[in-house]
């Protein structure tokens, strides 16, 4: 199947296909990072760039670079870096586990995957997204903490059921939480997702965000 092109709220354009989707994880990800314009960014597993294109379409002008270690999610977001004439935007194929970024960042985001169990999907790409056959939250906090400059911001979502581990991989590596919203589906429902912004090599301090909502079939507002 051919990718599908779409247009992010900006009218930057992203290209999609079944095993690299636009999700709501990575669209409340992408307005909870909130980034200076000039920020050097990296997005960590960036599959097909939803992320980090979401990024760009908010304004960041910075390099930004996504590594992701299957093909066929390099390829699309180089289709979009193409057809966006995104000069500040690179698609690089690798290992979040062995690579070297070419210079420290501002900021480094991930929506890394979740599962370490249950059914995998049929598509190569898509398990890999989900399920931690190729690195867990360990490997991702260990690959930031490598590529930012001190004081400076990991933005990730993780499931909210999983906020304890997700704490203990940050610390492991010098990253300390210092801003945490939950998202719920329902004012009286249980949260399903955590964003979560650690700073490398910070004191401590946690400011807890309002709750986000978000219906479901709701479009995420920028």
């Amino acid at each position: 199947m051919e990718p599908k092109h779409e247009t992010l709220p900006g009218g930057t354009p992203v290209f999609t296909t079944r095993a690299h989707p636009i999700t709501t994880d990575s669209l409340l990800l992408a307005a909870f990072c909130a980034p200076k314009p000039h920020w050097a960014a990296c997005d960590l597993g960036s599959g097909g760039g939803v992320l980090l294109l979401s990024l760009i379409d908010k304004g960041l002008t910075g390099p930004a670079i996504g590594v992701e270690l299957q093909p066929t999610g390099t390829a699309l977001l180089q289709q979009a870096i193409g057809c966006g004439a995104l000069a500040n935007v690179q698609a690089v194929c690798g290992d979040i586990r062995a690579w070297r970024a070419p210079h420290l960042f501002d900021l480094v985001v991930a929506n890394p995957p979740y599962f370490t169990a249950g059914m995998h999907s049929p598509t190569p790409a898509r398990a890999t997204a989900r399920h931690q056959t190729a690195g867990g939250l360990a490997d991702f906090s260990a690959a930031a903490a490598r590529m930012l400059k001190d004081g400076v911001r990991f933005c990730l979502c993780y499931p909210a059921g999983q906020l304890a581990t997700a704490f203990e991989a940050l610390a492991a590596h010098r990253l300390a939480p210092k801003r945490l919203q939950l998202a719920r589906k329902a004012p009286d429902a249980p949260p399903w997702l955590a964003l979560i912004d650690a700073r490398k090599a910070a004191g401590p301090g946690l400011k807890i965000l309002p709750d986000k909502i978000v219906p479901p079939g709701n479009s995420v507002r920028y």
